[in-house]
């Protein structure tokens, strides 16, 4: 039976005008059979780099947000 790993992030902000944006990302990820005799390390390395890239696509998404939001300005 594969072993499963769950990982989820979600962050809201409140820019300007009170309003507030959020974005989440969750994502699953089948790890190989032969997690059972990892040591610790190296699956704790796995579940640092999911956490990693499931924060990165949320700032992505809220600076694309963010960029969207802002009022028009004269270099824009």
């Amino acid at each position: 039976m594969p072993l499963r790993l769950n990982v989820g992030v979600t962050k809201q902000v409140g820019p300007q005008e009170y309003s507030s944006a959020g974005a989440s990302c969750d994502s699953e990820l089948e790890l190989p059979e032969g997690i059972r005799q990892w040591d610790f390390a190296e699956y704790r390395e796995k579940v640092r780099g999911a956490y990693a890239a499931a924060h990165r696509a949320v700032d992505d998404e809220l600076g694309r947000l963010r960029e969207r939001a802002r009022p028009p300005g004269p270099d824009r």
